[in-house]
């Protein structure tokens, strides 16, 4: 039996705005522990039809397109709903109309959620089990978040709140739920920090182990970015470095790297051409999460690839408290600070340096 505790959210802008919460859902004991099917050649070639669709480069947003990746990406969901990919397709589905960004296409984005809307009440109705419904339900949940998240009034809150909800009741939709939970928390967290603070702190109780541990990181997150970001310690060259002497001037990235990953170690060559065009606005900070007896060949990466910014190495492998600190746990991986040393984004790449520091307000 499923158990629902309903709460009231109060968000404050410049109305009051009320949504119900869900909180306690168990996930559907049908469900549980569901072993994987074997993966069928037809299904993979058609998933893989959908995702070179929806990102096909320079795709203008239509009518006509849009159709497209309904027809293309919805069946999915109500055959396949075990896929491995399954919850990617929900999510490809779900930020379509977030991608749309040109002033003259905005009004495309509500003839997108009405597609989309008419093609979830057909999917419903022709899927033939309790993981085709949850599938769908899902992606009614994703798109009811979407629009949340865009209009962001009472109204569209409450109804994702609704379609959440909904999800959590279905026999399956556990395979689902932590996505659309967080999402929703992503939601909250752009019109009330707090809000989001204490929707998350009751989800890392939630009986979806999934969930819970998300919502934990998401916690750990949250709790880093309340004070700036402490960074002291003696590089490898033996140089000190103190996050702290660059607040105020410069933002810093972290790349987090091991020896034993190919693509963190290119990332270093991506980082050099950066670390000269951008010096003037941003710091790196090399983290290597290799344990200590991987220390020569750190120090022979270090040496090959010239590298000029400060190394910390601690040879604590994936212990590195730096690491541990923003829930990094596997590489190439990134966070960066703004100049006021506050975590701005908890998951970077080299080739996203130039955009974030933009959004941070640094002038080019």
């Amino acid at each position: 039996m499923i158990t629902h505790s309903l709460f009231r959210v109060l968000i404050l802008s410049s109305l009051v705005l009320v949504c119900p919460a869900l909180l306690a859902q168990a996930p559907a004991a049908a469900s549980a522990k569901a072993a994987a099917p074997a993966s069928d050649p037809v299904a993979e070639a058609a998933f893989d039809a959908f995702f070179k669709l929806r990102d096909q480069p320079g795709a203008v947003p239509s009518a006509e397109r849009f159709d497209q990746l309904i027809k293309s990406g919805v069946p999915l969901l109500a055959q396949y709903p075990k896929n491995r990919r399954a919850g990617t397709v929900v999510g490809k589905l779900g930020d379509v109309a977030q991608g749309i960004n040109d002033r003259k296409l905005l009004p495309l984005r509500d003839v997108w959620f009405s597609q989309l809307n008419f093609a979830i009440i057909n999917a419903r109705q022709s899927a033939t089990d309790d993981d085709g419904k949850a599938a769908v339900m899902a992606l009614a949940a994703a798109n009811a978040n979407a629009q949340a998240r865009l209009i962001g009034d009472k109204d569209s809150l409450e109804a994702a709140r609704e379609k959440i909800d909904a999800l959590a009741a279905q026999p399956g939709g556990d395979r689902f739920i932590a996505d659309q939970e967080m999402n929703f928390v992503e939601v909250i967290k752009g019109r009330s920090p707090a809000m989001a603070e204490k929707l998350v702190t009751q989800l890392k109780d939630h009986k979806n182990k999934t969930l819970a541990s998300r919502a934990t990181d998401e916690l750990r997150i949250m709790e880093v970015r309340k004070t700036p970001f402490d960074l002291k310690f003696t590089s490898a060259d033996g140089k000190p470095f103190d996050a702290a002497a660059l607040r105020g001037k410069k933002a810093v990235f972290l790349h987090y790297w091991s020896v034993d990953n190919e693509a963190s170690v290119k990332e270093f060559d991506a980082l050099k051409d950066k670390y000269f065009e951008q010096r003037e606005r941003v710091e790196i900070v090399s983290v290597n999460l290799d344990p200590a007896e991987k220390r020569q060949a750190v120090d022979k990466v270090i040496k090959d690839k010239k590298v000029k910014w400060p190394q910390l190495v601690e040879g604590l492998g994936m212990k590195s408290e730096v690491a541990a600190r923003i829930n990094i746990r596997s590489v190439p991986n990134g966070a960066m600070l703004d100049r006021a040393g506050m975590l701005a984004v908890p998951r970077a790449r080299a080739w996203q340096l130039d955009g974030e520091l933009k959004k941070m307000g640094f002038k080019f």
